[in-house]
């Protein structure tokens, strides 16, 4: 096995039982400080069943279901601040199973080289360093600094922020002295980017690779992150007069323009790794794009496990083969998105498990890893139509190969919400 955590815990499975390596054990703080947000209710607003014309004809969910669960333990009276490659074709995850023959790997390294070589041909636009003025840190990510920036207008801007909705954009760089394979893994990130043009991805605008300190620049939305535009928001039955309100026909809206982003990146051989609503970009009209802003911003440091010398995980959104194994595909993307959509359909009040610590969290993942039953997954979010649940549910099916792909579940979403607009009253 090549990672700390296959090594860890394929000897605790190989136990009777499952032993939890010392520094996993320590629990972990998951309390949020609670701004004074008095237009709230002290209850999770309802979220209304949707009207009947956004039911599928047919059924998605096929595969036996998982025990039943109890429904969403109550949340807090206030809400939370505003805090690769295609899928795999193993049927299962033993270490036998994902031996390659020589042939296979040689097939592997070639396909590997080819795809290098296409990125190298990738242009990509020298985005004038000059004209960018830090406006807000957002902490640090796998390469360095991650900021929220002003342009100043250059020759060319009309066309390089074309269709985009927000003059700030998101600037990550890479910390200046890095090693020259961590700068070549740069500039080939910049280029996988670049390579991105979907209407529900957010747009590479270009970035400076010749110079200290390297730079992508990524675009911003006008709206913030979906986390935060949910937690400003509450369902249309709430009766307060001055609330804002979104309906349940455009939480599955939002819900379908993110599982079309995904389908797209599916399509393009791109594992996103880290889709949650905090990497999600809304815009007027409750238009969704979906990002990757890093794990560094300080209202969302809890949603991440942290072990020195490797990467921040958030492993609350995790496939466990990611969190386990190291192995990330499109399929374990989609357990992220029913994790996601779960984040929607409950206005994004709680964290998922939040209940529970870190450690426990990762003990879970075993708990899938072993078929034990005492594996959990979320509980149904309060007044969510049983097909909406299923289809989370069979997202998070053990086996890789039994998890829908993107475009079952894009088809799938864009049935029930055939033909649906937001309405723009006060849903913004």
């Amino acid at each position: 096995m090549q990672t700390w955590i296959k090594e860890m815990w394929f000897r605790g499975i190989l136990k009777e039982h499952t032993s939890i390596p010392a520094h996993l054990t320590k629990s972990v703080s998951l309390n949020r400080s609670i701004p004074l947000m008095n237009e709230y209710m002290c209850k999770a607003p309802p979220i209304p069943p949707p009207p009947e014309k956004y039911y599928a004809s047919s059924d998605i969910c096929k595969s036996p279901p998982l025990p039943p669960l109890p429904s969403s333990p109550n949340p807090s009276c206030t809400p939370p601040p505003h805090s690769g490659k295609a899928s795999s074709s193993l049927k299962s995850y033993s270490p036998e199973d994902m031996l390659m023959t020589e042939d296979e790997d040689d097939g592997v390294a070639t396909a590997a080289a080819a795809a290098v070589a296409l990125l190298d041909r990738v242009v990509v636009f020298d985005f004038p360093r000059e004209r960018l003025s830090i406006v807000e840190s957002f902490g640090s990510g796998y390469y360095g600094d991650i900021h929220l920036c002003g342009v100043s207008r250059f020759p060319g801007y009309d066309e390089v922020f074309r269709n985009v909705s927000s003059n700030l954009v998101v600037v990550k760089s890479l910390t200046p002295g890095s090693s020259e394979s961590l700068r070549l893994e740069f500039r080939r990130e910049a280029k996988r980017l670049a390579r991105l043009n979907d209407r529900n991805v957010a747009r590479l605008l270009g970035a400076s690779l010749n110079d200290d300190p390297l730079c992508i620049v990524l675009e911003n939305s006008d709206q913030g992150d979906l986390n935060q535009y949910l937690q400003d928001h509450v369902a249309e039955t709430v009766t307060m007069q001055t609330a804002k309100t979104l309906s349940f026909g455009t939480l599955v809206y939002m819900a379908t323009q993110i599982a079309s982003g995904m389908k797209y990146l599916e399509e393009m051989d791109f594992v996103h790794r880290d889709l949650a609503t905090r990497n999600c970009l809304v815009s007027q009209g409750c238009n969704i794009k979906i990002a990757d802003l890093g794990p560094g911003r300080s209202a969302y440091l809890a949603d991440y496990f942290k072990i020195e010398g490797r990467r921040a995980m958030p492993i609350r959104w995790m496939a466990w083969e990611s969190m386990l194994m190291d192995n990330y595909t499109s399929k374990s993307d989609v357990w992220s998105f029913a994790v996601t959509f779960w984040e929607i359909l409950t206005f994004a009040r709680e964290q998922p498990f939040e209940e529970l610590p870190d450690h426990r969290i990762v003990e879970n993942a075993t708990h899938f890893y072993q078929e034990d039953e005492r594996r959990m997954i979320l509980p149904l979010p309060k007044n969510c139509p049983k097909e909406m649940y299923d289809l989370m549910r069979e997202c998070w099916q053990r086996n890789d190969v039994d998890r829908p792909n993107f475009r079952e579940i894009h088809l799938f979403l864009q049935r029930k919400n055939l033909g649906y607009k937001p309405i723009n009253r006060n849903e913004t």
